[in-house]
């Protein structure tokens, strides 16, 4: 095998092992096994290495070889797609000795293949080698199709480290499940790079929310803290809020780093409408009865209750103290099995002598995703 073509030791993108099934089910499938399955190619342009890749059969029978084009989708997974006219680059450039080989049972068969990377070419390039057994049929008349896509990921020794892209669409999305950071990201560059993206989230007043980290879909299955982009590729990249927002402004600021270069951050204003949803919308806070002492104190005991067959999460503000008021939730949070109660209790001091009802949003979590509710402090004959 010539200079510069080293075969990873695992596999590092995203591999297609497919098997195509028509009606019911049940016999053995892959009947042969490939190696490696992604195969690292670093040259220079004008050149033409050589790669090599192994089939063993487990039992006799046909392979064939046909070379598909790699597609990165806005979810960060890879699409394989067949060749079509007028198809340039890397799929061009591939030679095998051979389109198919007839193996017998437990032979190895070693296959051979060249690049013929045309002079003055940059950056990085794939591309997919698809092993495919021949269909065969059942006793159960069940037809089934074994593929092995075997990736080949050329870099071009021009332009290296040379990585930029741009995020945009940066914004918050209410789903059932929970509220996401959410936001494009485009690699402008000839090369793949590993991306990192984090968000700060700040409310109206400066103070730091969360801070989420995004990742692609595919990134987010793997449990990857980062995310793998592809040249001149845009993907969609998302981060779970854990905490609980309040309604009005947020302040969105986005540090990325693609490879080792750190890029522009991002900054975004937006106004965030937090109301319930779903069953949340439904759940009604008992009002609190206020009445005026001598000491312009008010001690108030409440129960609140979960309906649901669910666990929620309930949050109340942080104890305040200013000029015209202070109040204290004690417990400020409690966790409520399907039908539990608790007991809470709120104080509240008039420190002007005015006593006046008030609104408190409560923070409610259910299934995972944050709410807010309304708790009313009414007079007695309200």
């Amino acid at each position: 095998m010539n200079r510069g073509i080293h075969v990873a030791s695992k596999i590092l993108l995203t591999v297609l092992v497919a098997c195509s099934l028509s009606l019911i089910s049940a016999t053995q499938a892959g009947e042969f096994s490939v190696s490696p399955m992604l195969i690292h190619v670093d040259e220079k342009s004008g050149r033409k290495p050589e790669f090599s890749f192994t089939i063993k059969a487990k039992s006799a029978g046909a392979v064939i070889f046909e070379i598909y084009k790699l597609k990165q989708l806005h979810s960060g997974h890879m699409e394989f797609l067949p060749l079509e006219d007028g198809d340039e680059g890397l799929v061009k450039w591939i030679t095998l000795e051979t389109d198919g080989a007839n193996l017998k049972k437990g032979e190895k068969r070693i296959i051979r293949g060249q690049l013929n990377i045309p002079s003055r070419t940059k950056g990085s390039h794939l591309a997919a080698i698809m092993v495919k057994e021949e269909s065969r049929v059942s006793t159960d008349s069940l037809a089934i199709t074994v593929r092995y896509a075997i990736v080949i990921d050329l870099k071009l020794a021009t332009q290296r480290g040379r990585l930029t892209g741009s995020l945009t669409n940066l914004k918050i999305e209410q789903r059932e499940e929970g509220n996401y950071v959410t936001a494009d990201f485009s690699n402008l560059s000839k090369l793949p790079g590993e991306l990192e993206s984090r968000v700060d989230i700040r409310n109206d007043n400066g103070r730091l929310i969360e801070r989420v980290n995004l990742v692609t879909e595919s990134a987010q299955q793997r449990a990857m803290n980062k995310s793998r982009v592809f040249p001149e590729t845009t993907v969609g990249i998302i981060g779970l809020i854990n905490s609980p927002i309040r309604s009005g402004t947020l302040h969105l600021s986005a540090n990325n780093r693609l490879g080792k270069k750190l890029l522009q951050r991002k900054k975004v204003e937006i106004v965030f409408n937090n109301k319930a949803s779903g069953l949340a919308a439904e759940y009604k806070l008992p009002k609190v009865i206020i009445s005026q002492t001598d000491q312009n104190l008010s001690k108030n005991k409440f129960t609140v209750h979960n309906p649901y067959n669910k666990t929620i999460k309930l949050r109340f503000p942080k104890s305040t103290r200013n000029k015209s008021e202070t109040y204290s939730f004690r417990p400020r949070q409690i966790t409520l099995n399907p039908g539990g109660d608790h007991e809470i209790e709120l104080s509240q001091h008039w420190n002007d002598g005015e006593i006046s009802p008030k609104v408190f949003l409560i923070d409610l979590a259910l299934d995972s995703k944050w709410h807010e509710v309304e708790l009313h402090t009414v007079f007695k004959n309200d």
